[in-house]
């Protein structure tokens, strides 16, 4: 994979990590509004990166990882999917003390995955020139359409 294309990556699993981190915070703290304002500047910043992952990325890792690990991998987007439309949605729903937990739960799980799903670039990196190229052509269209979030369907059951 292209130098270029790993840095954009990562920097996006860098945004992806502070702004799940800054949602856990503000409802740890009780302040909704800032939960929701971060969900609305993830949906609208990381979409094409989790479509990139989910119909590029993690397709070319089933081979190598497994169906059942990278299923996991769609799941994990999934609870964090969830989550940024609840708060999107309705964030009085964490005013409920079992509803923040679970809340709370989706978003720490996605963040642990944004955590850690960064580290997965290296079982891609060793692809030839014309899969290189396919790749970077296809996170060029993602990012073009620039899909937000919320907008993408939920994966888990495709992998």
């Amino acid at each position: 994979m292209t130098s270029k294309l790993a840095q954009e990556f990562l920097e996006e699993h860098r945004h992806l990590t502070r702004g799940l981190y800054q949602i856990r915070e503000a409802l740890e703290g009780g302040d909704l509004e800032a939960a929701s304002d971060q969900a609305e500047q993830l949906d609208r910043l990381v979409g094409a990166h989790m479509e990139f992952e989910e119909q590029v990325f993690y397709p070319e890792l089933v081979d190598r990882l497994g169906g059942t690990f990278v299923s996991r991998l769609y799941e994990e987007h999934e609870e964090g999917q969830t989550a940024v439309k609840t708060l999107l949605t309705d964030p009085t729903v964490a005013l409920d003390p079992t509803a923040k937990k679970q809340l709370l739960g989706q978003v720490q799980t996605a963040l642990d995955h944004a955590i850690s799903c960064g580290t997965l670039l290296s079982h891609i990196g060793d692809l030839d020139p014309v899969d290189e190229e396919r790749v970077m052509q296809r996170w060029q269209e993602i990012h073009r359409r620039s899909p937000r979030w919320t907008e993408l369907p939920a994966r888990s059951e495709d992998a």
